[in-house]
């Protein structure tokens, strides 16, 4: 297929009425793309596709492999003279149907959430709904009421979200996808362990009723909740035996796997230990024997099984950071068991961080290539003129006092473990990452500390993640390129600060606990007096870490005001000191 074909099949999806990150029957898509009329597909390809051959296949097979892949952006060619440019169109994201139940009343009431992997605009909304977006590509909960092929439109930000219509849909837990367990939310998986709902048009209903009968006795049964769509059936059920044959999405998989889930990945495979990834199996029975092995060692180190959900498991919270290791299932062998997964830890990683990815910039801020004249990497200026120098500028006061800090006890300063100070651990063992990456990262730090906020209709955790990428980029920590959208760390640096006696200087640039605490128990050795102080709690939503400055005191006529002990002090740690 040539290469401007397959550029041009999102545009072909949304064309085809396709909806990303949805449940298609096998032969759904292959049906229709063969019986398309549009002039996306070169008319070579689609007489290759009538041909029913191993070509056909093999182009059917590439074009539901790019779907897989769809995000739901679309783009369109506008020509411009001899060349071509594109410019973006609508960005499709699939509906998904939930509901509460209150037993006490036997009442069922439906509401939807959308789903993307795209980055959802701060202003996006839905005619009264807005303020959308809630935690890992959710939204929040809309309030719509049920309708078959709902269309929910922002002609603005030209985003649409589709509610596609079908004969049978599946439900499971929303705490699954980490959204509130109050929630049964649209699943395209039939689970063999877990507790599902299945919803119906009656016309269904008789060949479900039989498929019911396969189960144990109390495992499956029909329900009748005030609310229920007309039309509509609603069945709960627990530990299918068989799948259904005639209806596609009720297969039961059998093929069993493993993941790593919950986790925050750094690398392949590889997370960070501030929060332990859960063990899923796929398709799990639930009572499997699961266990971690390390690589080269032969010991069992078998896992406890999450209450929650019967296909979790728990790693112990003392696995070893650094080293390879297996999930394995007693007497089982199946996909994923030769994988070697790692922990890693943040630890003594910020001081490897270097300026050498850092981009160059003249005084505006845009990216420049040559080393003439004055330019600013990071933090700092190269060729510094007189007037941008802190011994000549004209607040050089603020900065060189005169007056001498008086020696006091040296007391100890104590790091605050909180999500802020983990955040940028985090960022120091990635050094450069997108800003997808740090939104990521951003997100699972943040669901960790205000789990409540996501709840609060108010709350626009979009707008509030990029002010953190900002806020993160004044401060001296990162470089952030808003053309690139690149996101590069500093190294660790110390800064004078303004301050009336003495010296005073500021760490900036990346830092890890480590660091901090090397800092710490370093600075008395050097009469030094650590100063960590936690951010504004009108700040602390933004997962900024703790300011860490370091004040001197002079100790003889030539120490010059204590600046002698902070340079000795740096170079100890390795730290690069701004005279």
């Amino acid at each position: 297929m040539p290469p401007k074909f397959l550029n041009r099949l999102p545009k072909l999806f949304e064309s085809l009425g396709l909806v990303p990150n949805t449940f298609y029957e096998d032969g759904f898509l292959k049906y229709k793309i063969k019986n398309s009329r549009t002039d996306l597909i070169p008319k070579s390809t689609l007489d290759h596709l009538k041909k029913e051959d191993e070509l056909s296949n093999s182009i059917i097979q590439t074009i539901q492999r790019q779907y897989k892949k769809w995000t739901g952006e679309t783009h369109e060619e506008i020509e411009e003279g001899t060349t071509l440019r594109q410019r973006r169109n609508y960005t499709v994201a699939p509906l998904f149907l939930q509901f509460k139940v209150n037993t006490n009343d036997e009442e069922i009431k439906f509401s939807y959430r959308m789903y993307s992997s795209n980055d959802y605009p701060e202003d996006l909304k839905f005619g009264e709904h807005e303020n959308l977006y809630e935690i890992n590509g959710w939204s929040k909960t809309l309030p719509v009421e049920f309708k078959e092929n709902l269309e929910l439109k922002d002609n603005f930000n030209k985003w649409i979200a589709k509610f596609s219509n079908r004969d049978v849909r599946l439900f499971i837990s929303a705490g699954t996808f980490q959204l509130s367990n109050d929630y049964w939310i649209e699943t395209s998986v039939l689970s063999k362990t877990e507790r599902m709902y299945l919803m119906c048009k009656n016309e269904k209903q008789e060949i479900i009723k039989e498929w019911g009968s396969t189960f144990v006795n109390g495992d499956f049964k029909q329900e009748d909740f005030e609310g229920l769509p007309e039309n509509y059936s609603l069945f709960w059920f627990r530990n299918p035996t068989q799948g259904l044959s005639e209806i596609p999405l009720l297969t039961l998989y059998t093929e069993k796997r493993i993941e790593l889930i919950g986790g925050l990945k750094v690398n392949f495979r590889t997370y960070v230990n501030d929060y332990l990834p859960e063990v899923e199996i796929v398709n799990a029975d639930g009572n499997e024997k699961v266990y971690l092995q390390y690589k080269e060692t032969h010991e069992k180190i078998f896992l406890s099984k999450k209450q929650s959900l019967n296909n979790r498991w728990l790693l112990p919270e003392k696995t070893l950071i650094d080293t390879d290791f297996y999930i394995k299932v007693e007497n089982e062998n199946f996909s994923g068991n030769e994988l070697a997964y790692n922990l890693v830890s943040s630890d003594n990683t910020a001081i490897q961080v270097d300026d050498s990815k850092l981009p160059k910039r003249d005084s505006f801020g845009r990216n420049i290539t040559t080393n003439l004249g004055q330019y600013c990497i990071g933090s700092n200026i190269v060729n510094p003129d007189k007037s941008s120098q802190r011994y000549f500028c004209h607040l050089s006061s603020m900065f060189i006092s005169t007056k001498k800090e008086v020696a006091a006890n040296i007391s100890s300063a104590t790091l605050n473990n909180h999500t802020g100070n983990k955040l940028c651990n985090f960022l120091s063992i990635k050094a450069k990452l997108s800003t997808e990456e740090f939104f990521k990262a951003f997100e699972f730090y943040y669901s960790k500390e205000f789990p409540e906020q996501q709840l609060n209709s108010n709350f626009n955790l979009t707008r509030l993640k990029r002010a953190s990428l900002n806020y993160y980029d004044f401060i001296g920590i990162l470089d952030y390129d808003y053309e690139t959208k690149n996101v590069i760390l500093s190294p660790p640096q110390f800064i004078f600060i303004p301050t009336t006696r003495g010296r005073k200087v500021l760490l900036i640039g990346a830092r890890d606990s480590a660091l901090v605490e090397t800092i710490v128990n370093t600075a008395p050795k050097h009469n030094l007096q650590v100063e960590i102080t936690r951010q504004f709690v009108s700040n602390e939503r933004l997962l900024l870490p703790d300011v860490v400055t370091v004040r001197a005191f002079e100790q003889t006529s030539t120490d010059n005001y204590g600046e002698n002990c902070l340079k000795a002090f740096a170079d100890e740690l390795r730290v690069k000191f701004s005279k």
